[in-house]
């Protein structure tokens, strides 16, 4: 009987375990897929506004 008891426990704290890693999950995926998401667009702006002097042209914008 106790091992029931203890058994019905664990999976209760599995549960909220899961869902913890599922939160955490999806905020890491946020994080990682935001930056990756901006940072092409820092990239180019700092590529032609920057000291680089890539003009903003056929040539400059497929040579980046």
């Amino acid at each position: 009987m106790f091992q029931a008891s203890s058994h019905a426990e664990g999976g209760h704290e599995g549960k909220q375990g899961a869902a913890r890693s599922v939160g955490l999950l999806v905020a890491a995926v946020g994080v990682v897929y935001g930056d990756i998401g901006t940072s092409p667009l820092y990239t180019l702006k700092e590529v032609f506004t920057g000291g680089y002097g890539v003009p903003v042209n056929h040539d400059g914008v497929l040579g980046i």
